[in-house]
């Protein structure tokens, strides 16, 4: 049976449980990104976000075909694709993270249950940020988050064997330059941070090895944290990079440099508190 991975929030292959568990069906999976006009034509969203998306695409697909892989994408609802998935493939299983957006994605996951539901198809979906639904008491979030960041890392599988791309139905392209004819709202910016999640890791060890060690200083001075903060929001926002990976990666420059911890353990309660408020 086919198996469908739904990039929505969580563009990499490193620590990607759909990904992953798609991948250990044996299959030809059939990894998506659907720009949706429902999702993108709001008001939450604008050309800056759409630009770094596409960037962290393009990063995506590189990493994909090294792989022996493919990403596709597709302009149109989530329930479009997948009725011509459906009608292309018969029977098959979804595999995507929660994504904790806007009431607007949550309305639209809701909406992909129930198409799903109804026609007898698996919707499988898997925690991203150590953010737990319908949680009962706002006194557990502890407990749940730190047991989900502590799980370990997800590898990264060896090869990744997709759909060929004249299998694919007519809807989806693995021409990912067919993004540049979707119109967002609002205007670009000359310069910003670059997507994609080689960028996102460079980033990150850019930060640790070095402008962390001011990052408690510099913390409420507008000029002077652009250069000590870590810079990672856009890439934990978009998931080029997974939550669990900066908070482990964290922890372990935490135990090896004891004379940066304070600073570091300002940095790690900002990723908690970024999961809590959520």
């Amino acid at each position: 049976m086919l198996h469908v991975v739904w990039l929505k929030r969580d563009l990499r292959l490193y620590d990607h449980q759909p990904l992953y568990k798609a991948v250990q069906g044996g299959e030809p999976i059939l990894p998506i990104y659907i720009a949706e006009p429902s999702i993108w034509q709001g008001q939450e969203l604008s050309a800056r976000h759409f630009h770094f998306v596409k960037e962290s695409l393009m990063d995506l697909q590189k990493s994909f075909r090294q792989k022996g892989g493919n990403l596709f994408t597709a302009i149109g609802e989530m329930e479009e694709v997948l009725e011509d998935i459906n009608r292309t493939f018969g029977e098959f299983i979804l595999h995507a993270h929660e994504e904790n957006g806007t009431p607007h994605t949550y309305e639209r996951d809701l909406r992909v249950h129930k198409w799903m539901k109804e026609r007898g198809l698996d919707f499988r979906e898997y925690q991203h940020y150590g953010v737990v639904r319908r949680l009962k008491s706002r006194n557990d979030f502890q407990a749940y988050w730190e047991q989900f960041m502590n799980k370990p890392l997800i590898p990264v599988s060896e090869h990744i064997t997709c759909v060929e791309t004249d299998k694919t139905p007519d809807l989806l392209t693995d021409q990912l330059e067919v993004l540049n004819h979707f119109e967002v709202g609002g205007k670009l910016i000359e310069t910003g941070q670059v997507g994609g999640e080689r960028r996102a890791h460079h980033t990150f060890n850019d930060f640790l090895d070095e402008r962390y060690q001011c990052y408690h200083f510099h913390i409420s001075k507008p000029m002077a944290s652009a250069e000590s903060c870590s810079r990672l929001s856009p890439y934990l926002a978009w998931g080029n990079l997974s939550m669990r990976y900066a908070v482990q990666k964290t922890r372990e420059k935490m135990d090896a440099s004891p004379k940066g911890r304070k600073h570091l353990k300002m940095f790690m309660s900002r990723l908690h508190w970024h999961c809590h408020f959520i």
